[in-house]
């Protein structure tokens, strides 16, 4: 590697490092988020922004049966190709947003990594998590060590595992899901992390109060969008009326109107396409 003297970029086999975006060969070039109720699906729109909400992670796959549970702000994502995509819709709901990869990479989203809970990298990240558990109070704010555990943490998942939603519990390959996952830094102003607390209520009551601080959201501009997905025609023309609306309140203009109509999918229409 070297300086290449006439600017700030380096040189690598002749080739120049650039900050262009290089799209995957085997995953979308999109960052998808699929929701089970429009109304979700509507507060996006309108707003042109997602909020974080907490969600519990299970972390028994760290095997210390001390620390089973982390729960901490998120706003999940995944890069399934659309014709893998029915069985995910099928566990997350039919309403969704799609986004260029682009804009994801540069609002900070990082893919997940996924951990064999056997493997040698897990043992380590184990013992460290409990070392600084245990050294907690003599650990400054600012130890870089202790930051990254915490971040890298909340960025990964086991390869496998048993999840609940609504209500119900299911056994998935957590790799599958191709999860892209972005945490705000929250916390000056909240709790950015809850362990082994169990407290829905208190969890849904905090993610509401994010709903208010726009600086903790992730905002698009509608040119960012690459689909809409609505559930059937009933959604169809709901949104194809707030779009309108949208316009008539001159919240958006002629151009942005047509292109969010032009970007919507009806799922039930379009699955056994995929």
């Amino acid at each position: 590697m070297e300086k290449n003297n006439n600017d700030n970029t380096f040189k690598i086999k002749g080739n120049v490092l650039t900050d262009e975006h290089i799209k995957s060969k085997t995953n979308a070039d999109t960052l998808f988020r699929f929701l089970d109720k429009y109304e979700y699906l509507q507060e996006i729109i309108e707003n042109k922004r997602i909020s974080p909400r907490y969600y519990t992670e299970d972390v028994s796959y760290l095997k210390r049966s001390e620390i089973t549970k982390l729960t901490y702000p998120m706003i999940c994502f995944c890069d399934i190709n659309l014709h893998r995509l029915k069985e995910h819709v099928k566990f997350y709901g039919s309403y969704g947003v799609a986004f260029k990869k682009q804009w994801g990479m540069k609002n900070k989203i990082q893919p997940v990594h996924y951990i064999n809970s056997d493997s040698e990298l897990c043992k380590y990240l184990s013992d460290s998590f409990i070392y600084h558990l245990e050294n907690v109070e003599n650990l400054n704010i600012d130890d870089v060590n202790a930051n990254f555990l915490l971040i890298y943490l909340m960025h990964i998942k086991p390869y496998d595992g048993i999840m609940k939603r609504n209500g119900k519990s299911e056994t998935k390959c957590f790799e599958d899901e191709c999860e892209w996952r972005y945490v705000p830094n929250i916390g000056d102003s909240y709790q950015q992390v809850y362990v082994n607390e169990d407290g829905a209520n208190l969890y849904n009551t905090v993610s509401d109060v994010l709903k208010e601080h726009e600086e903790f959201s992730l905002k698009f501009d509608y040119d960012d969008l690459k689909y809409i997905f609505v559930k059937n025609n009933d959604d169809l023309k709901k949104m194809i009326l707030l779009i309108s609306k949208l316009f008539d309140n001159n919240k958006i203009n002629e151009d942005e109107k047509y292109f969010l109509i032009s970007k919507i999918i009806v799922w039930d229409e379009q699955m056994e396409d995929f």
